[in-house]
């Protein structure tokens, strides 16, 4: 992977998730749920997702090598 900073990597992915949720709370009661929104929001959770993932498969191979 590119990123060689663990910290960046989770720090990535919590802010995609959190992305992915206020567009969510603050764009659908106010513009009524545009079709752009649901592909938005499954990029960013996909996203968040593979970066969680990556960063937790990370931290467990520096464990296992000491």
């Amino acid at each position: 992977m590119l990123i060689k900073n663990d910290q960046v990597i989770l720090s990535a992915g919590m802010l995609c998730l959190a992305a992915s949720i206020l567009l969510r709370r603050f764009v659908d009661p106010f513009v009524g749920a545009p079709v752009w929104m649901a592909f938005i929001e499954g990029v960013l959770v996909g996203g968040s997702i593979a970066l969680n993932i990556a960063y937790l498969v990370r931290l467990r191979r520096k464990r296992q090598n000491g």
